[in-house]
């Protein structure tokens, strides 16, 4: 692939790839999801419990709480909609 100056190639076709890591041995994204969400039942959430990535939402967290958020909102609106 031909690259811009510096060697860098186009954000657009370049294939992301995370790296998971639990006390720092490599693991896969599922085992990462699994160890944390046993942390959260145990409210260790804080501590981290060792885990490690670069992906910014690795188990859908923010994409589940930015779906909650959209529906309270459409309630909301339904809510304040209703003659009274």
């Amino acid at each position: 692939m031909n690259s811009a100056i510096g060697g860098v190639g186009s954000p657009f076709t370049q294939k992301q790839s995370y790296e998971y890591k639990h006390n720092g041995k490599n693991i896969t994204k599922e085992r990462y999801c699994e160890i944390q969400s046993a942390n959260n039942e145990s409210g260790n959430e804080t501590k981290g419990g060792g885990l490690q990535t670069t992906d910014p939402d690795a188990c859908g967290i923010k994409a589940r709480i930015n779906e909650e958020r959209k529906k309270n909102d459409e309630k909301r609106k339904k809510n304040d909609e209703k003659p009274k």
